[in-house]
């Protein structure tokens, strides 16, 4: 066996001869050998390399408390523990576990002996996404989380709103007028919104923390039908849960068979 001395094989070793190595991170795997030389990556072509992929770096041979605690910084009394770590964008501290970003707040309650059950999320209370002190951290569910954020005016609700076209002194407006008898439809197209909607500022289902008057007195039913007719008792019907005119149903029977009669002639 003739031995080689190039750029990829610098030691003047014989490439078969050159023995197995074991992954350098201590999981005692063998490694496989190098594709091709790599002088950053301190690989040489037809030798073994020093850790699998995805094995190599300081943090990879850490144990998994040591590699979480060594990017906290904890302060003092009741302070926040910041993690000083990478981030998502939504500000959150995340770390890299069996190839899976996991958020830093949930594996801090994981080292801490508390198990998540499967589902449920983890609340701050200190309303820090990069807060990982266990003491500021609960478990809840997704509706607890978001009553808890709007309780605290965390929520984008009212004048905040993207979407809104209202402002607070309209909804008391809204309220005054829809008690003093103004139904809602009036209501709506003054202020370019639904008769459902108007109806339920009025009731307080919409914008429950702005002022105004509350009335609590049930939708009103239309009283006419679109062509003017009164919907009373006698001259309507219900169908599928809604109210149809009977004049109306009447006159289009007769221009249907007076069509009708016409294609026959």
């Amino acid at each position: 066996m003739r031995h080689i001395l190039s750029r990829d094989n610098y030691l003047g070793f014989p490439i078969d001869d050159v023995p197995d190595k074991t992954c350098g991170c201590g999981c005692g795997r063998v490694t496989r050998r190098a594709p091709h030389t790599n002088r950053k990556a301190g690989w040489i072509k037809g030798h073994p390399m020093r850790f699998l992929l995805g094995h190599g770096g300081k943090w990879k041979s850490m144990p998994l408390a040591d590699r979480f605690w060594s990017r906290v910084v904890m302060a003092p009394d009741d302070g926040c523990w910041e993690w000083i770590g990478s981030h998502n964008k939504l500000g959150y501290g995340v770390l890299r576990i069996n190839g899976k970003y996991v958020r830093a707040h949930r594996v801090s309650l994981v080292l801490s002996g508390v198990q998540i059950p499967a589902g449920m999320v983890v609340c701050h209370r200190c309303d820090r996404p990069s807060c990982v002190r266990p003491d500021h951290l609960s478990i809840g569910t997704q509706k607890d989380n978001m009553v808890d954020a709007a309780g605290k005016m965390r929520l984008a609700s009212g004048e905040r709103h993207c979407g809104t076209t209202l402002r607070s002194s309209d909804v008391v407006t809204i309220r005054t007028l829809y008690a003093s008898g103004e139904s809602s439809a009036s209501i709506a197209s003054r202020y370019k919104i639904s008769k459902r909607e108007a109806w339920r500022i009025a009731r307080g289902e919409r914008w429950v923390n702005a002022g105004g008057v509350r009335t609590d007195i049930p939708h009103r039913k239309r009283q006419r039908c679109r062509r003017g007719h009164l919907l009373e008792p006698s001259n309507c019907d219900v169908w599928n849960g809604q109210r149809r005119c009977s004049t109306c149903r009447r006159e289009q029977m007769q221009l249907r068979r007076g069509n009708k009669s016409a294609t026959s002639c």
